[in-house]
C-alpha cells in the first residue's frame, strides 16, 4: 500500500492506493495519528486506487472520526468503490461517515 498526503489550506487529504489489511493499516494509522495530534481534523480519504479494506482497514477510520468528531473535525471519504461501499452498507457504518464525489467536491463539504 502506498500513502501520499497533500495538505489544501486546512484539510488534509490522505490518498490510499492498494490494499488496506492486517499488515498495512498500522502505516495508515500512524499517518492519521500524526495529523489528528497536530491539529490536522478536517481530513479526506481518496479510496479511489484502494482495491480492498479489512475489520483492521475500517477500524482506522472509525478511530480517526472518533477522534475528530469531538474537536469539531470532520471525516470524508471519496473514490470509494462498490465493493467497499458494501461492506460499509453491510456493517452498519455508512451513516457514521460523509462519502465525496471527489477531492473537489469534498473540499466544497467542510
Amino acid at each position: 500500500m502506498k500513502i501520499l498526503v497533500e495538505q489544501i489550506e486546512d484539510i488534509t487529504v490522505i490518498h490510499v492506493d492498494g490494499r488496506l489489511d492486517t499488515l498495512t493499516a498500522p502505516s495508515l494509522q500512524a499517518v492519521v495519528k500524526e495529523h489528528i495530534e497536530n491539529k490536522r481534523t478536517n481530513i479526506i480519504f481518496n479510496l479511489e486506487h484502494t482495491k480492498y479494506v479489512s475489520s483492521t482497514g475500517f477500524r482506522v477510520f472509525i478511530i480517526a472520526l472518533k477522534k475528530v468528531k469531538p474537536v469539531g473535525g470532520q471525516i470524508i471519504l471519496v473514490g470509494v468503490n462498490t465493493d467497499i461501499k458494501e461492506i460499509f452498507d453491510i456493517s452498519g457504518f455508512t451513516h457514521l461517515f460523509v462519502f465525496g464525489e471527489s477531492i473537489e467536491n469534498a473540499l466544497e463539504l467542510f
